[in-house]
């Protein structure tokens, strides 16, 4: 399991959208992608295009070709 905490994810532009709080920490796993923030809990399957762009954003950061903001 990979664990991201909220010092790696300040500058990543991953959000959720009804606060815009930056997790607190996201929790990748063989089958799923856990977004946790204080008071709440987002689980992905790792299949699905926001976890694939998750995964994408967490690898290369904002220098990929995509950097455009990814609510959850």
């Amino acid at each position: 399991m990979m664990v991201f905490e909220r010092e790696q994810l300040k500058d990543k532009n991953i959000f959720f959208s009804d606060t815009r709080e930056v997790p607190l920490r996201i929790e990748v796993s063989d089958r799923e992608i856990k977004v946790i923030g204080s008071s709440r809990e987002v689980v992905l399957p790792k299949d699905s295009l926001r976890a694939k762009a998750i995964l994408d954003r967490l690898r290369i950061g904002r220098e990929s070709e995509f950097s455009q903001e990814i609510y959850l």
